[in-house]
């Protein structure tokens, strides 16, 4: 929790958010669709993000289609530690 407790104290609440993610994330550009949805950290950050998904299949179904109006946020920080 360190990493998240310093990116929470650098933040300003008002208009800034946090979506703490553990372990390794699945790298979607070598993965075949069926384990990209079926992977729960995907799932929740397409949900978070809120602008869905271009690809419809059987693994998606409860995912939006993608509209980039239904983004919910300007400017996305991706941080990691080591």
């Amino acid at each position: 929790d360190s990493a998240l407790g310093s990116v929470k104290m650098g933040r300003d609440s008002e208009f800034q958010a946090v979506m703490p993610v553990r372990g390794k994330i699945l790298n979607c550009l070598k993965a075949e669709y069926n384990h990209i949805f079926k992977s729960e950290i995907i799932t929740d950050l397409i949900k978070v993000l809120g602008c869905g998904v271009e690809i419809r299949t059987k693994h998606n179904k409860d995912l939006s289609s993608f509209e980039f109006e239904n983004l919910k946020w300007d400017k996305i920080i991706i941080c990691t530690d080591a």
